[in-house]
């Protein structure tokens, strides 16, 4: 059974139940070819699915139509200015992949299904800030042409007990630089959670659109040899993602539950306008490798004609081994995400899984607008994940736009510099990687971390 919305709806495809009632008779129908017996709950569940996904349209229509979904208070604003922005990075990330270590409810069930949330809310995060300018107002930072890495410790929380280790990186080295080793002491330090997320820009054009796609590179020889988990993922209890290359490691911390996803694409058109503007779209996927669940989000292209009133869409469907449906998704990414509950007691309340934080500076796209791309594409350093700008600026650079000389195009994304031309001729493309450990603060006598920014030596130097 397939529900249609109708076109004149506000949300229409978008946002109706349909969407979601059509995952959950997808998913469904595949356990009935598997064998499985609806007769008892099939179709109360199916009911439920439906009544909940309206209940949670209502909501999220309400909060913003009100003006209801604000974002989340920064509780930065007392170290922004004393602290700079990486540092404000690694908290962040730090505190989001905290939440997947400590997500708890009391229930086996209800406990997986909120380290499923937490990770979730982690890829939401992450996405959110992609089309999300630098609030460290001034003139934007200055990227060196081959790339940056940067490795640092930050304190999780004000009492300083967790740390995070936070390393980043944009490199046309990428093949021979990796993850780094933060030399933690395992014996006496807890790893609570670690994440990464790694991407090599491919670039596609239909007709004025361009869509850049975040694959995954291609696994190192090193990670191979060393054992080390490539791609992108949250981790409860473990680090796997990160080299222990002094064999500190042994057999704590070595582990852990799993969380892999892939991450959407980004829109752009209005290029050869000079006025560019973009949007976050496709679909993502969220696995819990060992709890059977899976969460699917859909990033929905802005459509003018199923819903005109707003942008930056989100819908999705939690389900456990592809037949019973545990949560609905729905949302604005830039605003409010909501986790709809299915259950016979429609009294309890719909959850927030995601609230867009208050950087003071409105990302590029919001529910309610969009303003040009064109700093984003000219000055990478001036997003708040300069990084990533700069890697999806390199691979625009180097793709075939079918663009003529001197075109406006050209002009915007302009020139790579000389030593970026010499990697282009060598065949090498930037790629970009995220990778992020909290772990219990070191011990007073433990030695002094890595370098906060650090140059490593390569074969060729």
């Amino acid at each position: 059974m397939k529900t249609v919305a109708r076109k004149t709806s506000v949300w229409s495809n978008a946002l109706a139940a349909s969407a979601t009632v059509a995952d959950a008779t997808t998913a469904r129908d595949d356990a009935r070819a598997k064998g499985a017996s609806f007769e008892a709950r099939g179709e109360d569940e199916e009911a439920r699915v439906r009544r909940a996904a309206s209940e949670l349209r209502v909501k999220l229509l309400d909060e913003i139509v009100r003006g209801a979904a604000k974002r989340e208070p920064s509780d930065e604003d007392g170290v922004r200015g004393s602290e700079d922005a990486d540092a404000r990075r690694a908290r962040r990330a730090g505190r989001d992949a905290f939440l997947a270590a400590t997500a708890k409810d009391g229930d086996e069930d209800e406990d997986a299904i909120a380290r499923m949330r937490a990770a979730v809310n982690f890829v939401m995060g992450f996405c959110a800030e992609i089309l999300q300018p630098s609030d460290d107002g001034g003139s934007p930072a200055v990227m060196p042409p081959l790339g940056t890495h940067v490795i640092l410790r930050a304190d999780v929380e004000a009492e300083g007990e967790r740390s995070v280790y936070f390393q980043e990186q944009c490199s046309y080295d990428f093949d021979e630089i990796r993850t780094a080793d933060h030399f933690i002491d395992y014996e006496r330090q807890f790893v609570h959670a670690s994440a990464k997320v790694q991407t090599a820009p491919r670039v596609s054009t239909s007709g004025s659109v361009i869509d850049v796609h975040f694959d995954l590179p291609k696994p190192s020889d090193s990670s191979t040899t060393n054992n080390i988990r490539e791609g992108n993922f949250v981790e409860v209890r473990g680090c796997s993602g990160h080299p222990d290359y002094l064999g500190r490691r042994g057999e704590c911390n070595n582990s852990g539950e799993v969380f892999e996803f892939n991450l959407p694409s980004l829109r752009i058109s209005g290029l050869g306008r000079a006025y560019p503007v973009a949007e976050i779209v496709g679909e993502v996927t969220v696995r819990g490798c060992t709890s059977g669940l899976k969460t699917s989000l859909k990033f929905r292209p802005f459509d003018v004609e199923t819903s005109p009133s707003f942008r930056n869409i989100v819908s999705g469907t939690m389900v456990r081994n592809n037949t019973e449906v545990k949560r609905l998704i729905l949302g604005t990414w830039d605003t409010r995400v909501l986790l709809g509950c299915i259950c016979e007691d429609r009294d309890s309340l719909d959850d927030v899984l995601h609230a867009a934080r208050d950087f003071k500076v409105p990302p590029l796209t919001t529910a309610t607008g969009v303003r040009s791309l064109l700093q984003a594409l000219e000055s990478p350093g001036s997003m708040s994940n300069k990084r990533l700008w700069q890697t999806i600026v390199e691979a625009l650079r180097v793709a075939n736009l079918h663009e003529p000389e001197r075109s406006v195009v050209q002009e915007v994304l302009g020139e790579p510099a000389t030593a970026t031309r010499e990697k282009i001729e060598e065949g090498s493309t930037m790629a970009y990687e995220l990778a992020v450990i909290v772990a219990n603060s070191p011990p007073p006598d433990a030695p002094p971390p890595l370098p906060r920014y650090w140059s490593p030596r390569t074969k060729k130097n």
